[in-house]
């Protein structure tokens, strides 16, 4: 009985591939919701900016659609709110932001904090 020999090179492009997808998937950006003008949303993304952190930034007022989302991940409409996952940190400023941080290092980790 002869063995079926596979190419690692074959194999590891498409794990690679696959790799990639999942990771797109599950990987997705942390979503701050914001409100232009608001001056803890401005503190907030000059926070995020110093860190290098990739955000998507989600402006509220503009979209009912949001808002709704808003209202649903965090039971409130107040800005700014971070959501990471199934991680949220709702109506902050930079302070209570990193005391929130330093409550989960776990999120902190996947925030690159």
């Amino acid at each position: 009985m002869t063995e079926k020999k596979t190419s690692a090179n074959t194999n590891g492009n498409e794990f690679a591939c696959n790799y990639n997808r999942l990771s797109n998937v599950l990987m997705s950006k942390p979503k701050l919701f914001v409100k232009e003008g608001c001056p803890w949303c401005i503190d907030a993304l000059s926070y995020f900016k110093s860190k290098s952190i990739d955000l998507e930034i989600i402006e509220v007022r503009n979209d009912p659609k949001r808002m709704k989302e808003l209202l649903e991940i965090s039971g409130q409409s107040k800005t700014p709110t971070l959501r990471n996952g199934d991680f949220v940190v709702a109506d902050f400023d930079i302070q209570e932001f990193e005391d929130a941080m330093a409550q989960n290092p776990d999120e902190s980790k996947k925030l690159g904090l």
